[in-house]
Formats: structure tokens, sequence, C-alpha cells
């Protein structure tokens, strides 16, 4: 079965709601979290591998790295690194495809069955980002070099100053990020990159709850989702009909907070771990600002 893997520095209130539902919809998947000492704490329920051990390419990037966004460097910064650091470890574990996933992402199909109606690709993106992507090595090992050509050299560097500035004339904010990269390695690479969110009312994957109101019903800025035998389904305006969601994305603060309710079993044992692991990240809270 194929593998999923997270990337996940520290600890989130939010964390345990992820693995899961993860492991209720895919009980045999292996499941990697490459994260820091404080996320040890979910070994029990994902593999844990300190991402300091996986760096060595991702520290050479960041000095080449130029910043190109009105977000933080650090927030943009990482979110390249991650696949240097995803590139490491599937050569470091000799795994040949895994899905991965951004730690906000909850799960309600079988990994695996997904993975196969994609394997004629090497990379899936969900809408413009990488946050489900089904990603074989070998292209990943591509989109690597191909992260660092775009840093390499004056010309390169003002390709990406002039699409930033283009950018941010044009929405307000924002610029350069990974998904600026990916977006552009899919248009070089149509072959090896497939968009896996479609709004023609075939079941589809979340780009995030808050997007999407061209297509589906909203909710208080969010798309509205009901749920039918465990699986949530949105509502597609024009042809007036349900559609599946394999997963649904919970980027930003607002979404977060409320994915426990998106998790339709919790039994007795969900409960008793939820308290368990909710205590674990406010106690890491205390302690870290003690010390």
């Amino acid at each position: 079965m194929i593998p999923v893997v997270f990337i996940h520095k520290g600890n989130s209130s939010y964390l345990y709601n992820t693995l899961y539902q993860l492991r209720q919809t895919n009980p045999l998947v292996k499941m990697y979290l490459l994260g820091t000492e404080e996320s040890r704490v979910y070994e029990p329920l994902a593999e844990t591998i300190l991402i300091g051990s996986l760096s060595e390419e991702a520290d050479l990037f960041a000095g080449v790295y130029k910043h190109y966004s009105t977000n933080s460097e650090s927030f943009e910064l990482m979110c390249i690194q991650r696949w240097l650091v995803l590139k490491a470890f599937m050569i470091k574990k000799d795994i040949r495809r895994c899905l991965y996933l951004d730690s906000d992402v909850l799960v309600y199909e079988d990994v695996q069955r997904l993975s196969d109606a994609h394997a004629h690709v090497g990379m899936t993106l969900c809408g413009i980002s990488g946050h489900t992507n089904f990603v074989d090595r070998n292209v990943l090992i591509d989109f690597c070099a191909f992260i660092f050509d775009r840093y390499a050299g004056a010309d390169a560097l003002s390709a990406l100053e002039k699409h930033y500035h283009a950018f941010v004339a044009k929405h307000g904010a924002g610029g350069v990020s990974d998904m600026t990269l990916l977006t552009m390695y899919a248009e070089k690479n149509p072959q090896k990159v497939e968009n896996i969110y479609f709004s023609n009312g075939l079941p589809t994957f979340d780009p995030s709850l808050e997007v999407g109101e061209e297509y589906f019903e909203m909710e208080n800025g969010q798309k509205k989702i009901l749920f039918n035998d465990s699986k949530p389904y949105g509502f597609l305006k024009a042809e007036q009909k349900p559609v599946l969601f394999y997963t649904l994305h919970f980027q930003g603060a607002k979404a977060k907070s409320m994915m426990l309710k998106y998790i339709p079993v919790k039994s007795v044992l969900f409960w008793i771990q939820y308290i368990k692991y909710t205590g674990m990240y406010y106690f890491q809270k205390i302690k870290s600002k003690i010390v």
C-alpha cells in the first residue's frame, strides 16, 4: 500500500484529528510524520522522523533563496524546502511513490485506490497547491532540480521578481511561493503533473474549504458540506447535484478550528485520545514558555 507522508514542524492542536481520520479510512496505511521533537508524541500513530536528518539539500537551498512575497520569508522558504525534505526522505527510505498531505487535510477514501487512479502521472496538484500530492520519486527529484534552476543566476531571479510584482499588482498580496513553482513545473511538464480538483460533477479533492464559490454552494465563506454514509458532499450549483469530496482541506486558522466537526465517526477511543493529545499539546506550549 502507498505510504502517506506529513511534514509538520512542532505540534498543533488539530494534528491528532488529521492522523485519526486517516487511520479511520485507511486502517492499514503506513503513516510518516517528518517533524521535530514535539512531533514524537504521535509516534504510536505515525512513525516520526526528525526533519533535521533530512535537511542537507534544504539548507543548501536556503543559501540561494531570494524572497519575493508579501508573506513572511520563513513561511515561504519552508513551504519550498519541504519538497527537498520529502525527496531526501523518499531516497533514504527507498520509497518509489507516496501520498504527501498537508497536515490540515482530512481523508475520506482509500488512498491506494486513489493513487492507482492517478498512477499515470508523477505528481498531482489540487488547484494550484501541492497539499494533496501523489508523488513519484523520480519526478520529485526532477522538480527539486527545477526549483534550484529557478533561483540560479540573474536572469532566473529577474523572472521571479517580475512575477512577484505582477502578482501583487493583481492580487494585492502574495508573490512567489511553492505553488508558483509547482504551477510553472506543471506547465512545462503536462505529461508528468495532473490537477485533481474537478468542478464538473465528478468526485474530487478539495483545494480549500474557502475556495470554489463560483461552482459550489457556500455557507459562511466555506463550501457547504453534508455527510452521507461518513462521506462529505458539496453541492454543485450549475448542475444542482451533490459532489463527493475525497478530502477536505482546512486551510487557515478559522477552518482548522472547525476540523473536529468534519470527523464523522468519533468513538470512545477517539475522545480519550483527543483529550490525551490535546493535553500534551498545551503542556508543550506551557513548557516552552517556561524554558
